[in-house]
């Protein structure tokens, strides 16, 4: 995987960490999963051999990543 690649979800992470730090509402916040659920999402995902992968969100699509 290319550098720029690699990074795209720490960014999209850390963005999201941004936005919502000042937001005390959390229905204003994006839904962003932990770095460590991703990965155990990954993990399943490869472990089933899934051909393909839907993912109903209701964020900015970083878990899908």
């Amino acid at each position: 995987m290319d550098q720029y690649l690699a990074r795209v979800p720490d960014n999209l992470y850390k963005e999201g960490r941004a936005h919502d730090g000042p937001l005390a509402d959390r229905l204003l916040r994006l839904r962003n999963m932990t770095p460590e659920a991703t990965q155990l999402i990954s993990v399943l995902i490869r472990v089933q051999r899934a051909g393909s992968v839907l993912e109903i969100g209701t964020s900015n699509g970083y878990s899908a990543i």
